[in-house]
């Protein structure tokens, strides 16, 4: 405390020791001395009410968009109730008092604003916060928060001339990142373009539906259109339509530019269009006549207008006055007089009807004739025109479906619709009747056989017509062939309807004819048998000492099952040695319609020199019904030959020193004639010597038979680590080919083995596991004795579908490969010691239906009977190749050339085929006579891909 003149005072904070608020309480103030630290009296109480520290906001400046909020933090003193503030603005009023509430830490008190007074956002300026206790007293203390809002409106130019082609540019000024819109009254809503912190739009002085607004004052007012929130700021427009453009006028009803009316009331209407409201008022005049007064009616009637060319002229006026500068006109011509009458009216019977003929009417201004008839009843019935037919046009042929006696009467209409009322203009004409008939030769015939048609068109007094043409139409299965035949002069008529090869079934001819306008039809029915025997040809090329199975299909295309059927293979020379047989065991004897009977032709040689010429085979097949197929089978033979084939292939060996292998080979005869004196040797045994084949003189190898060598391989402590590549030599019928056989010596105890796994669609098939299982066992000691078991080594394929094994004990193994949605394939490989791997490829039958099943462990209670079906439907292809043509036929003249194409299929619906080779390099190997080149030159085309359903074509 501080003394003057006997009086001490001190000040407080109403903070304590520490410097915290002491808060709202009743508090002693008592005096001690500061050198003795003795009591003094007297001592007084006060009271220190609730007290608020600190007034805050966030965010600050806030922008109100009326969906977001600024939070009013206030610092107080603690645990009091009942407080609450209010933001009021400079200009725009103070909203409702918001309650605050404490949270965190003691005496902090928020509470949110949603930057809306009185339901709009206020413009931009600095607002007052006030904080109140529970009783509405407010504290001394005030915060601030500024309103980040709008800054201005305007409408610029103001007042707005509207003319149809001004435009005034609304401007508002507001943070940027908003989306606004401007509304102008209840008349037009108009989203503003941003562009900094400026906003934009531009008004044509047009409503929502696109029509001028009417004059006056407008009230233009800022909006939010992410919530629809409207700024406390607003401006006005006066708006003036200034009108300078006409309005347009057309006539909307009434006689046709250039039209003839008859005469009568007439009437005509119109109507008009502007570029601002308001109503219309329209002028009209006849000919020269004065324009009438301006109203509003949009049509007028005239009575009794004279004969003679007139002009009919309108015009619109708007409110402001303008007048249509071009109105709008029609010109027409009155005529109320009838037509002179047609002259020379006659009636002709032609092919097609009744032909009338007539000159035409003097009027120059003809439109058309009207063709009465009395429909055979001798009365022309005036009432109803049998047909109008329009000027220039003077005849008309009448189609008339009846015999008997007509009479046609013809009257002339004007261009104004008057028609002259004659009844003397008239003609008669008398229609004949005739008959039509139509015969076939037979009422069944065999597939491929023709049907001569055949009948006759006469009068009814049996007298021919002739020259007149006759429409055959041939019906089947709902589909119709026309075809067309001209009588003779005997009226007779004839035609031969061919057949397609591949068609049968019945068959319904409808013969039809017209004479003088008169139509006549005759009907007849045959059946043609559906035996169908394919291929009806086959060129067969045949060794010698061989024989081929001919795969043929008899099918019945046909409506009638057909019986008995019966099979004879002739054969055109018995003396040769090629002889033929029918495979009938299972046979039906009855083929019913869209049915299917496949079976075989076998075609043997015996050994000899083969024929000169091609032997010919002649297969017949016939029904009871009388149906009858044959297929020709052209056999060429060629002498028979011998084709070693050396497996494996190719011929490796791996070998370490001083551990000798044995390889086994084995040569097979696939020819069809013997290898006479066989045997294999090294072709050069001094350079290696090392190289023996122990029992290399095979002598004869039938066809089809099989002989086992074995080449024994040791080589010497001192020859060089490596691949060798020796020469073997395979003699037969005086012929030497060679065989190569390679040989890698190493010290390895192990070789290399690789994998490539496709499946039946061409794709590679990666994620596949493969196993090589040891044929020769290990044995593993234990303490518990010895255990035996094979080497197993397992991989998965890459992406490829390719997998190596490296470091592989040499041996037999077998492979196990398995894959998802795919038939395990099995094998056996011998691994033999060296660094080049042993390549294997491997083909993966598609398995498109998986079925797996899951056992779930239980404890047995009881005994169950369990029956477990499983069904399953799938509508996925296997890739097939499917090529057309199935077989080419070539002629047997040399030098001759075939061009043509093949076309490739691939009939799966959802597998791709791919690597696709059409080779025909090697397609007679023998002779050398037929060579096949495709369009790239090459005897051999590819293809990387051919997709489901797919088609290729080959030239």
């Amino acid at each position: 405390m501080t003394e003057a003149s006997g009086t001490y005072t001190a000040e407080w904070d109403g903070k304590d020791t520490y410097g915290n608020f002491a808060g709202a309480n009743t508090y002693m103030a008592k005096i001690y001395s500061t050198v003795s630290s003795i009591r003094h009296y007297p001592q007084r109480s006060f009271v220190v009410n609730v007290a608020v520290f600190a007034i805050s906001a966030l965010p600050d400046p806030f922008v109100p968009t009326g969906s977001n909020e600024a939070t009013i933090t206030v610092r107080a003193d603690a645990l009091q109730s009942g407080l609450t503030t209010s933001i009021a603005h400079p200009e725009g009023g103070t909203t409702p008092r918001l309650a605050l509430r404490e949270v965190g830490s003691e005496g902090t008190y928020v509470a949110t604003w949603d930057g809306k007074i009185d339901g709009l956002i206020p413009k931009d300026g600095i607002c007052t916060i006030r904080v109140y206790d529970s009783s509405g007293n407010e504290f001394p203390a005030a915060g601030t928060l500024t309103l980040s809002s709008a800054k201005s409106l305007n409408v610029s130019p103001n007042p707005f001339e509207v003319t149809g082609a001004s435009t005034a540019t609304i401007s508002a000024e507001m943070a940027s990142g908003l989306n606004l819109e401007a509304r102008i009254g209840s008349v037009k809503t108009i989203a503003l373009t941003e562009s900094g912190s400026a906003y934009s739009a531009s008004w044509d002085g047009r409503d929502d539906i696109g029509n001028l607004v009417p004059s006056g004052t407008y009230t233009v007012t800022l909006w939010n259109t992410d919530t629809y929130t409207r700024y406390d700021l607003q401006t006005s427009v006066a708006v003036i339509i200034v009108d300078t453009i006409p309005p347009e006028t057309i006539i909307t009803s009434g006689p046709a530019e250039g039209s003839y009316v008859g005469s009568g009331s007439l009437t005509l209407s119109w109507s008009g269009s502007d570029n601002m409201a308001g109503p219309l008022t329209y002028s009209y005049r006849l000919d020269g006549d004065a324009w009438s007064t301006f109203d509003a009616s949009a049509n007028h009637t005239f009575d009794h207008m004279a004969d003679g060319s007139h002009t009919f002229t309108v015009k619109a006026k708007d409110p402001a006055g303008n007048e249509d500068p071009s109105p709008a006109t029609r010109n027409f011509t009155v005529d109320g007089t009838p037509p002179a009458p047609a002259a020379n009216l006659s009636a002709t019977p032609t092919t097609t009807g009744v032909r009338l003929e007539w000159s035409h009417s003097s009027s120059p201004d003809i439109y058309a004739y009207r063709l009465y008839w009395d429909r055979g009843t001798g009365d022309i019935n005036y009432s109803s025109p049998y047909a109008t037919i329009y000027y220039p046009a003077n005849s008309f042929t009448a189609g008339i479906h009846t015999e008997g006696t007509y009479k046609f009467a013809l009257r002339a209409v004007d261009k104004a619709g008057n028609e002259e009322a004659n009844t003397n203009l008239a003609a008669t004409v008398t229609i004949y009747g005739f008959e039509i008939t139509v015969e076939l030769e037979g009422a069944t015939y065999d597939r491929g056989q023709d049907v001569p048609v055949s009948g006759t068109v006469k009068t009814q007094a049996g007298n021919p017509i002739t020259d007149i043409p006759v429409t055959i139409d041939v019906e089947s299965k709902g589909f119709h062939r026309y075809f067309t035949a001209y009588t003779n002069t005997s009226g007779e008529f004839r035609y031969t309807f061919q057949p397609r090869s591949n068609e049968a079934g019945t068959y319904t001819i409808r013969a039809k004819a017209m004479h003088e306008g008169l139509e006549k039809s005759a009907y007849a029915n045959f059946e043609i048998l559906g035996l169908y025997l394919q291929p009806a040809s086959i060129s067969l090329d045949l060794s010698m000492n061989s024989s081929r199975s001919v795969n043929l299909s008899m099918k019945n295309i046909g409506q009638r099952a057909l019986t008995d059927l019966r099979f004879e293979l002739v054969d055109n020379n018995l003396d040769d040695l090629i002889t033929g047989s029918v495979d009938l065991s299972g046979l039906p004897s009855t083929i019913d319609p869209g049915g299917q009977i496949d079976f075989s032709v076998v075609i043997s040689a015996s050994p000899g020199d083969p024929p000169a010429v091609p032997s010919i085979f002649v297969l017949n097949v016939d029904t009871a019904e009388g149906s009858k197929e044959a297929a020709v089978l052209n056999v060429k033979l060629h002498e028979a030959v011998s084709i070693p084939v050396v497996a494996p292939d190719p011929l490796k060996v791996g070998v370490r020193i001083d551990e000798p292998v044995t390889k086994l080979i084995t040569v097979t005869n696939e020819g069809f004639a013997a290898m006479s004196n066989t045997s294999l040797r090294v072709h050069d045994p001094d350079s290696y010597p090392w190289i023996v084949v122990a029992n290399g003189d095979l002598g004869t190898i039938e066809p089809s038979e099989s002989k086992t060598i074995q080449i024994y391989v040791n080589p010497p402590s001192d020859i060089s680590l490596g691949t060798y590549v020796v020469q073997l030599d395979l003699a037969y019928d005086g012929i030497i080919k060679p065989i190569y056989l390679t040989v890698e010596i190493t010290t390895a105890t192990s070789g290399k083995v690789a994998f490539k796994v496709y499946d039946d669609t061409g794709s590679v098939v990666p994620g596949a596991e493969v196993n090589l299982i040891s044929k020769e066992f290990y044995v593993s000691a234990t303490p518990q004795g010895t255990q035996e078991y094979n080497n197993v080594i397992n991989g998965i394929t890459d992406a490829e579908g390719y997998i190596l094994f490296e470091d592989v004990p040499t041996g037999a193994y077998r492979y196990v490969i398995d894959a998802q949605r795919h038939d395990p394939a099995k094998g056996e490989i011998a691994v033999e010691p060296g660094d080049t791997p042993q390549s294997k490829e491997v083909i993966l039958v598609t398995n498109l239906v998986d079925v797996e099943f899951s056992v779930t462990p239980t404890t047995i209670q009881d005994q169950y009977s369990v029956t477990l079906n499983i069904t399953y439907a799938t509508d996925l292809t296997k890739p097939t190749l499917l090529a057309e043509p199935t077989r080419i036929n070539l002629s047997f003249f040399p030098e001759e050339t075939y061009e043509g194409t093949i076309k490739i299929t691939n009939t799966s619906n959802n597998a791709a085929v791919r690597n696709l080779l059409l080779n025909a390099a090697e397609l007679d190997p023998v002779d050398n006579e037929v060579r096949i080149v495709f369009d790239n030159g090459a005897q051999t085309v590819s293809l990387d891909e051919l997709g489901p359903k797919e088609t290729v074509t080959f030239a």
